[in-house]
């Protein structure tokens, strides 16, 4: 059952890898956000939390699932660029708000790239990259001058234990997408060269 909602619509080669890749990473965010809203409204009932807390992360998790639903329709082209976009706008919004050099909004940067290369093409990564380094770049500028505020309690604080853990996951949602794109291009491949040796026989046998 899985396999089939991970299935990619297209019948081109390179956008179903993309597609493939892209529903496992959407399947993926849409459980941890509901296991998010989970704790979250176990939080609530105990007095703990706010109710707009579960209620937001309950409307990023049904987010996740239009995409989804989008992307199943043939639009994954679409779809992957709201999904980067969002992501990028949310971390942006982090750098402005705690400071352009906090290590989580710059490795969720790096993974932003790595993402849009992958899911869609060389070419974006290289303007997602170029976009990045704007925005780091205009923001700092206006951070060191002080005309943007910034909220830096972080910088005197010890890293913690959710912190480690964020930079964890980071790092293996980056070797996972990088794995799963290394693993459909070798299987390409693969098909490739026996579909070559399979050519190469049958000409030998028409010369024969």
């Amino acid at each position: 059952k899985i396999k089939k909602i991970v299935s990619p619509v297209s019948q081109n080669e390179e956008t179903a890898r993309r597609e493939f890749i892209f529903h496992i990473i959407l399947l993926t965010v849409t459980f941890l956000s509901f296991v998010a809203f989970l704790i979250n409204l176990i939080d609530w009932m105990r007095g703990k939390v706010a109710i707009s807390s579960f209620l937001s992360i309950l409307i990023i998790g049904i987010f996740f699932v239009v995409l989804y639903l989008v992307s199943k329709k043939g639009y994954s082209f679409i779809s992957t660029l709201i999904f980067c976009g969002i992501f990028f706008l949310l971390n942006t919004y982090i750098a402005i708000k705690f400071g352009v050099d906090i290590p989580s909004a710059l490795l969720t940067y790096a993974l932003i790239v790595v993402i849009t290369g992958i899911l869609m093409g060389t070419k974006f990564a290289f303007i997602s990259a170029v976009i990045v380094i704007l925005t780091i770049s205009i923001s700092g500028y206006f951070q060191i001058t002080s005309i943007l505020p910034v909220n830096s309690y972080w910088r005197s604080e010890i890293t913690t234990i959710p912190d480690l853990i964020f930079f964890i996951i980071i790092f293996l949602i980056i070797a996972t997408v990088s794995w799963l794109s290394n693993r459909e291009i070798e299987k390409s491949l693969i098909r490739a060269r026996k579909s070559e040796a399979e050519l190469k026989v049958e000409r030998d046998n028409l010369e024969i």
